[in-house]
């Protein structure tokens, strides 16, 4: 979940393992990416990774690091990962019918993801259409999110049902909420932030399938730039090191014992 500012994007990450399929996602991801069929006009980034492989961080232009690292509205690197359905939220933080909205960042921009009384899920920008108060602070009642502001009550799909302080129903029918496309899968919720006419099925990775008890989902808060995680993740290498204590419990005194926790980042490697 990432930011449009190289210093500080990621305002939230999904870590996911799955004991059964650990490299499943990663092969579908890196293939899509090469040949996805709305990805036209994008040559320049996938030039840019190619060459990422080939030269040292010190030699790497200023320009390029601003394409490959921002991520905002309009940005290259941003349209890439608006054209596919993206984890947001892990799904036990919406579970609740008529709970507590919740904020939602990606690329950049900020959304607020509910769950209505018919158990239905909305997910609007997170400020109102009207004064442009947050929608976070709401109230999640009566199939519908109401401001807290003026009143303005949206439903999942971005209709004004009520406006309180403005009498003119015909006005209230043509104005809506910018709402967004949100699904539930494998215990996370994913959005869709590009356009509708290029909207790509819901991904299939395997560990959706995977029943519960066989499956982890946590959600880890870090201000970072998403290419800082995607490195890290990918250098396992480290993990023996700075993780020493959790992925190698007992190394120093030279008696291994193995560490259990499903979140073990040695057994992430």
């Amino acid at each position: 979940l990432v930011s449009n500012k190289p210093e500080h994007s990621a305002d939230g990450i999904i870590a996911l393992h799955n004991r059964r399929l650990r490299d499943r996602p990663w092969s579908r991801l890196t293939s899509g990416f090469g040949i996805a069929p709305n990805m036209q006009g994008h040559g320049r980034l996938l030039d840019l990774a190619a060459k990422l492989c080939q030269t040292s961080r010190s030699t790497m232009r200023r320009e390029d690091n601003e394409l490959i690292c921002s991520v905002g509205p309009g940005t290259p690197m941003g349209e890439v990962f608006r054209r596919y359905w993206t984890p947001i939220a892990v799904a036990r933080q919406v579970a609740e019918v008529d709970g507590a909205p919740v904020r939602a960042r990606f690329a950049g921009e900020a959304y607020v993801l509910f769950r209505d009384t018919d158990g239905r899920l909305g997910l609007l920008d997170e400020l109102c259409p009207h004064r442009g108060a947050s929608l976070v602070l709401g109230r999640n009642e009566e199939c519908g999110i109401r401001c807290l502001y003026h009143g303005w009550k949206y439903d999942v799909d971005g209709n004004l049902l009520d406006a309180p302080n403005y009498g003119n129903e015909s006005f209230c029918a043509k104005l809506k909420a910018v709402s967004y496309p949100v699904r539930v899968a494998g215990g996370l919720i994913w959005g869709y932030f590009g356009p509708a006419e290029l909207q790509p099925p819901l991904p299939d990775y395997g560990f959706m399938d995977v029943d519960e008890p066989y499956r982890a989902a946590e959600r880890v808060d870090f201000k970072c730039n998403y290419l800082q995680l995607l490195e890290g993740g990918l250098d396992s290498s480290h993990v023996g090191i700075l993780h020493a204590d959790q992925a190698r419990p007992g190394w120093h005194e030279q008696a291994f014992e193995r560490n259990t926790d499903d979140m073990n980042p040695g057994a992430l490697a």
